[in-house]
């Protein structure tokens, strides 16, 4: 019986590669009819005239703001050494200039700095809080409230009260005596509320289809410890011409007026007149 043998070839067989398009094609050595790259020479004139105009533009910046810090320094020095007029003097002129008064005025201090003030600042913050709760009742604002997002304050909170409490009793000695709330508000106090409201709802068990806005933000109302600021202002900050609210609670805010004052790190009297000022000049259209 003979074997059959099977030969199997093991050579592989060549493909062919198939060719690119013309248009993917690489070159890999550019054409030898390519004029060659010339650097072109810079004019020594034109480089002098835009390194003196770039001069000029920095000169007039630093000259603008040198001149807005003098000013700044010459209008303290002026309020703080020069004026004698009495405090009550002071608020009874600017009071009568006013059209409206906010009946919750609300201090954001912006925490942009918070790593840089030390125990020292915060007791001078502390101090002017004081002072502004006591110019408050003056106006005739009914509640005063200081937003503080890095909680330093909470951390005081006891202190801060006293102190707030037994200046403003001396203040208003012999005196018409009135309530004003004050409240220390930190960003972790939104969100209880908003805990508080969904609580509400669950129980109530209300449809989905019928949670709207409105109804959201009557709840978060009803939960929470403060109305709705209708003037804020933000102090102590980085000097930007934008408002960081650091988490102040956003249902609060619909119909706030914001004072942008960064670049004061005082709070005195002027500050404070000025912003109240401000806000009467403003006219509210409610989105109308």
């Amino acid at each position: 019986m003979a074997a059959t043998v099977t030969v199997v070839d093991t050579t592989t067989s060549t493909r062919s590669t198939p060719e690119l398009p013309q248009s993917l094609q690489l070159i890999s050595d550019p054409p030898a009819d390519l004029p060659p790259v010339q650097l072109t020479q810079s004019n020594p004139v034109a480089d002098a005239l835009c390194r003196l105009l770039l001069a000029i533009i920095h000169l007039g910046y630093l000259t603008f703001i040198t001149l807005k810090l003098l000013r700044s320094h010459a209008i303290d020095f002026y309020r703080h050494v020069v004026t004698t007029t009495p405090i009550d003097d002071l608020i009874r002129f600017d009071k009568a200039q006013l059209t409206k008064i906010p009946k919750h005025f609300s201090i954001l201090i912006s925490k942009e700095l918070a790593h840089e003030r030390s125990a020292q600042e915060w007791d001078m913050i502390v101090d002017e809080i004081c002072r502004v709760s006591c110019w408050a009742y003056e106006f005739g604002i009914e509640e005063l409230s200081i937003f503080d997002a890095s909680g330093e304050l909470k951390t005081l909170g006891i202190d801060v009260y006293k102190r707030q409490s037994t200046m403003l009793h001396q203040w208003i000695t012999n005196k018409e005596k009135c309530g004003l709330k004050f409240s220390i508000v930190s960003a972790q106090d939104g969100r209880p509320g908003i805990s508080r409201a969904a609580q509400n709802i669950a129980r109530q068990k209300i449809c989905s289809d019928k949670i709207d806005v409105a109804l959201v933000d009557k709840f978060v109302h009803e939960c929470s410890d403060i109305s709705d600021p209708e003037l804020m202002l933000v102090y102590d900050a980085l000097p930007h011409s934008y408002i960081s609210l650091d988490g102040f609670p956003p249902w609060h805010i619909r119909l706030t007026e914001f004072v942008n004052r960064g670049t004061c790190h005082r709070l005195d009297y002027w500050t404070f007149a000025g912003t109240l000022l401000q806000y009467s000049k403003v006219q509210q259209r409610f989105g109308r």
